[in-house]
């Protein structure tokens, strides 16, 4: 069986192994079987109990620090990928991709202001196109432009001294 998530692969074979860019590293069957519930239930709260279960099939078998020793050598492995498992107070655990999610929203915002610095862009250029034209055109077209500019600033300076 194969899990993937984010750059890892979940590889669940007879002997379970995480692949994080090609790298290898090998965990315990029960730690295979916490992370896969936690794989299938991500975001979500699972409670230590059920990790228990699906891990070693009977929670009396095992002591009292195999699943937070299992967690801890999840987490051990996952950091290289940027996921997390969190500690979900008095419940449990549950998987997170939060940075992963942090880089997607800022590679988001990086293509809003692009696209607006794009958007800027091309009406400075129409703008100054417009003006190029004035200023490329015919000399009677651009003295006539600069007589009209004339009469309406004269006209406009004859308003304010009133």
């Amino acid at each position: 069986m194969r899990l993937t998530l984010n750059n890892s692969i979940l590889l669940i074979e007879d002997r379970p192994e995480i692949i994080i860019n090609n790298q290898s590293y090998s965990i315990s069957i029960p730690e295979s079987k916490v992370l896969q519930l936690l794989i299938k239930n991500t975001n979500k709260s699972i409670d230590k109990n059920s990790l228990i279960v699906s891990a070693w099939d009977h929670p009396d078998f095992i002591g009292p620090n195999s699943l937070a020793v299992a967690i801890s050598n999840i987490r051990k492995i996952l950091k290289h990928d940027n996921i997390l498992i969190i500690n979900t107070p008095r419940v449990g655990y549950k998987l997170s991709y939060k940075e992963k999610e942090k880089e997607k929203e800022k590679e988001k915002e990086k293509e809003i202001y692009q696209e607006s610095i794009d958007k800027d862009n091309i009406i400075i250029a129409n703008d100054s196109n417009k003006l190029k034209s004035i200023f490329l055109s015919s000399p009677t077209q651009l003295i006539i432009f600069l007589l009209l500019t004339y009469f309406i600033l004269t006209v406009i300076h004859s308003w304010v001294i009133i």
